[in-house]
């Protein structure tokens, strides 16, 4: 029975002032590019602690997860036609400043290196077949 977590609700206030931290310039530069969140997490929490806001890392990873996937979908619900009006997320404004930007899955250079090598592949046929008259291709 000890095991059990209790649910804590996030008050308005909290919320804002965890979506002000995270999306700062300074968060904001760390988090670009980090496979590992766990030390910028730890951050938010010290300042959110700092100002009287006592929360876990896994609890604010949680609702950083809720946050983007309401934004997503209201964003998605904003694109379809005939739905009348949706509802409005008091923090959409600030989520769209940050995630507004950004493909919503980012590919880690595969695609990159991909393009790259088919590009030195095709030059390389371009440049061969130039050098060498009788290698035309018809």
């Amino acid at each position: 029975m000890d095991a059990i977590k209790q649910k804590q609700q996030w008050s308005e206030e909290e919320t804002s002032f965890f979506l002000a931290v995270w999306s700062s310039a300074e968060v904001q530069s760390k988090l670009e590019g980090a496979s590992r969140t766990k030390p910028i997490l730890q951050q938010i929490q010290r300042e959110m602690a700092a100002a009287g806001f006592d929360r876990n890392i896994e609890q604010i990873n949680n609702k950083l997860k809720k946050l983007k996937k309401d934004y997503r979908d209201q964003k998605k619900d904003l694109g379809r036609s005939g739905n009348g009006r949706p509802r409005r997320n008091p923090h959409f404004d600030i989520l769209d400043a940050v995630l507004g930007d950004r493909p919503a899955c980012q590919v880690t250079g595969a695609l990159n290196s991909a393009t790259v090598m088919l590009e030195s592949m095709v030059d390389d046929s371009l440049q061969q077949s130039c050098t060498d008259p009788g290698s035309y291709i018809f």
